[in-house]
C-alpha cells in the first residue's frame, strides 16, 4: 500500500520526490514524518503514476493516508507504480519532478491508452503542464498550480476544450468561469476537467507592476518616483517640485531600459557584421597586389573586439524646455526604469577629435564653430573638414552649414555643446603614396628592361 512505500522511503519530507513500488529503495533523506497539521494543499494532489493497465495518474490524499492507514486513499499499489508528491515551494524542483513523468506518459500513450493532462497558463504561481487524474475538478487543479497570483482577475477565467466529433474532427470550445463564485464555493463553476483542457487565468486589466522613474540633479526633490500608467515626464517633474534655479533643461539626459536593451542588441549585430567585413578584407588583401592595401586584419579585429566593451546607454533626446512649458507634443509617457538627470548650467564648449589641442572653453555667444576650432590650434592634416558636427548638451546632433554660400556661423552654439572634428578615413599619407609609386615605377622599369632584351 501507499503507506508502506512511504514508510520504506523514510517518511514524508516537505520536498519533491517520487517513490517507485518496483524496488522500494530510495535515499532516506527525510528526518521525520510530517504531522497532519503541517500538510500543504499540494498533498491533496499527490498522485500515483500507473502504467500497468493503462497510462494514468491516480489522485489520492497523502495527508489522509499518513493520518490513517485505514483511509480509502491508502490503495494497493501495482508493479511499476510511482508516487509523486508535488512541492509547494520550488518551481524548479516541481518542473524537474513532473517533466520526466509527462515525457514517459507521452511515450507510453497510444490510441487505446491516451495521455491525460491539462495546461494551466496565466496568473497562477506555477503555470505549466500537469498530469490529470480522473475526476479532478478545477479548484483542486488551480491549487496544484500554487494558487492565484496577486494580479489574477477573479471575475473571469477561461477553459479551452477540444471535443472530438463523430467524423473524427476536433472542435475547440471556450467556457467562461467566474473565479470569484468558484472561490466562494459555487460548485457550478467547479467543473470536472477533461484531458487536454487549457485553463487560462487572466491578469487583471487594472493591475500594474510597480512603475518607477528616477529623477536626479537639479530638481527640488530628487529621488525615485512611483508612477501610474499614463503619467508623463512633465507630471513627475511637477511632483518633484520643478527644476531649481540652477538647472539647465537643455542639458537633460533621459535614458530608458527598453532602448538600452535595443542598443545592446544593435552592438552585437554591428560586431558580427564587422567581423564578416574583416574576414572579407583579409581575403581581398591576400589576393591583391596593390601595395597600398596594407591594413593589418589583426588590428582591425582588435578594434572590433573593443566594440563589445561598449556600454549601451539607452539615451533618448527630449526637449525638456518644452515639456516643462506643458507642450503635450513634446511630453512623453513614463516607462518602468526610466532615468532623468537634469544638470546645472555649465557654460563650457568643448572641441574634440582631430584638432591640434582638444580643449574646453568658456562659452561665448559671439564665437562660432570655426572660432572654437581655431582656439584649439586648428584641424590636423588628417581631419575631415566637410564632416564637422556638434553634439548638443541634450544629445542631439547639429550639422553646421558647410556650404560655400553660407558660413558655419548661421547655426549658433549653446552652453554644453561639443564640437567634433572627425578623421578623414580616405586620407593617405603622402610618404606612403610616394613609396608605393616608386615601387610601381621600379617594377615597370624592370619589366621593360626584361622585354627589351
Amino acid at each position: 500500500k501507499i503507506s508502506d512505500l512511504v514508510k520504506a522511503a523514510g517518511g514524508f519530507k516537505e520536498s519533491s520526490f517520487s517513490l517507485s513500488s518496483e524496488s522500494l529503495q530510495m535515499e532516506k533523506s527525510a528526518t521525520a514524518t510530517a504531522t497532519a497539521s503541517s500538510f500543504s494543499a499540494e498533498l491533496e494532489y499527490s498522485f500515483i503514476f500507473r502504467i500497468e493497465d493503462s497510462v494514468e495518474a491516480i489522485n489520492f490524499s497523502l495527508g489522509k493516508v499518513l493520518e490513517s492507514t485505514k483511509d480509502p486513499s491508502n490503495i494497493e499499489l501495482k508493479n511499476h507504480d510511482e508516487i509523486i508528491i508535488v512541492d509547494s515551494l520550488s518551481a524548479e524542483a516541481r518542473n524537474k519532478l513532473l517533466e520526466p513523468i509527462l515525457e514517459k506518459m507521452e511515450i507510453l500513450s497510444s490510441l487505446k491508452k491516451p495521455m491525460h493532462f491539462v495546461n494551466i497558463i496565466g496568473a497562477v504561481k506555477f503555470p505549466g503542464k500537469y498530469p490529470l487524474p480522473k475526476g479532478t475538478k478545477l479548484l483542486k487543479m488551480l491549487n496544484v498550480a500554487g494558487g492565484f497570483k496577486e494580479s489574477a482577475y477573479i471575475l473571469k477565467a477561461e477553459i479551452s476544450r477540444y471535443t472530438q466529433q463523430e467524423d473524427q474532427t476536433t472542435e475547440l470550445k471556450h467556457q467562461t468561469i467566474n473565479v470569484k463564485s468558484l472561490l466562494e464555493g459555487d460548485e457550478s463553476q467547479n467543473i470536472t476537467l477533461k484531458s487536454r483542457d487549457t485553463i487560462h487565468i487572466f491578469t487583471s486589466p487594472a493591475w500594474l507592476e510597480r512603475y518607477s522613474i528616477e529623477l536626479t540633479g537639479e530638481v527640488n526633490f530628487p529621488g525615485t518616483y512611483t508612477v501610474a500608467r499614463g503619467e508623463t515626464i512633465g507630471d513627475v517633474i511637477k511632483r518633484a517640485g520643478g527644476i531649481t534655479q540652477y538647472g539647465y533643461p537643455k542639458g537633460a539626459v533621459f535614458s530608458r531600459v527598453r532602448l538600452r536593451e535595443k542598443e545592446a542588441q544593435q552592438i552585437i549585430n554591428i560586431k558580427e557584421r564587422l567581423r564578416a567585413e574583416v574576414g572579407n578584407m583579409t581575403f581581398r588583401q591576400q589576393s591583391s597586389t596593390n601595395p597600398l592595401s596594407a591594413t593589418d586584419p589583426s588590428q582591425a579585429m582588435a578594434i572590433v573586439e573593443q566594440l563589445g566593451m561598449a556600454e549601451p546607454l539607452g539615451r533618448m533626446v527630449i526637449n525638456l524646455e518644452q515639456i516643462i512649458q506643458d507642450n503635450p507634443e513634446q511630453d512623453i509617457t513614463v516607462e518602468n526604469g526610466d532615468q532623468l538627470v537634469i544638470p546645472a548650467l555649465n557654460k563650457v564648449v568643448s572641441v574634440m577629435g582631430h584638432v591640434q589641442v582638444p580643449s574646453s572653453f568658456i562659452f561665448d555667444s559671439s564665437l562660432n564653430v570655426d572660432d572654437y576650432i581655431d582656439q584649439s590650434g586648428g584641424p590636423l592634416q588628417q581631419s575631415d573638414d566637410d564632416r564637422i558636427y556638434v553634439i548638443r548638451a541634450n544629445g542631439s546632433v547639429m550639422l553646421p552649414n558647410n556650404s560655400a554660400w553660407f558660413s558655419r556661423s548661421d547655426k549658433s552654439l549653446e552652453p554644453g555643446d561639443t564640437v567634433i572634428v572627425p578623421i578623414d578615413t580616405n586620407y593617405s599619407d603622402p610618404l606612403d603614396t610616394l613609396t608605393a609609386g616608386t615601387q610601381i615605377l621600379y617594377q615597370l622599369g624592370v619589366a621593360y628592361t626584361a622585354i627589351s632584351r
